[in-house]
């Protein structure tokens, strides 16, 4: 591979071992520290969502990190973290961060104690984190590696010389 595209793959690998983190964040926030007896049906919708989107998080980044040095099998990797990323993307939208879900957790502390408002506020928090983290600096790592990948081919294409079947 070459270096630039090479270094794009590094960009991309070590966003998405940001976003990882970020996602165990929330699983830690969201499963573990969850508020002590309060059985809420929110408490679980919240905690499943932590779960898949740290499924899809540390998958992307497994992906990542086992790429041998081929473009090709980088090309796949790349790929199938894109695909963890909507899936991702996804569960924040529906299960995270949808409006109604914001709501829920906003009225939640009130009827629920402080532990379980100091709860609600870093789950979305850390929600915000992990949006942040998917449109700002995931995403765009992606889109600069096919970027690469495509200039190189482009550059490969325009100076390699014509054969005669191509002529």
């Amino acid at each position: 591979m070459t270096v630039t595209v090479q270094s794009a793959l590094t960009s991309v690998r070590a966003s998405a071992g940001r976003l990882a983190e970020a996602a165990r964040e929330l699983v830690l926030i969201a499963v573990e520290d969850r508020p002590c007896g309060v059985k809420v049906h929110l408490v679980d919708v919240v905690s499943d969502a932590a779960l898949e989107l740290i499924s899809h998080a540390e998958q992307a980044a497994a992906e990542l990190n086992s790429v041998a040095d081929s473009r090709r099998d980088a090309s796949l990797a790349v790929l199938a973290t894109q695909a963890h990323i909507n899936r991702m993307g996804s569960v924040l939208v529906s299960e995270l961060a949808a409006p109604e879900r914001l709501g829920e957790l906003a009225r939640f502390g009130p009827r629920h104690g402080r532990e379980s408002a100091a709860w609600a506020v870093e789950v979305v928090r850390c929600v915000q984190g992990c949006q942040q983290l998917i449109w700002t600096d995931l995403q765009p790592a992606v889109l600069a590696y096919w970027e690469e990948i495509t200039d190189t081919d482009r550059d490969t294409r325009s100076t390699r010389p014509l054969n005669r079947a191509e002529g």
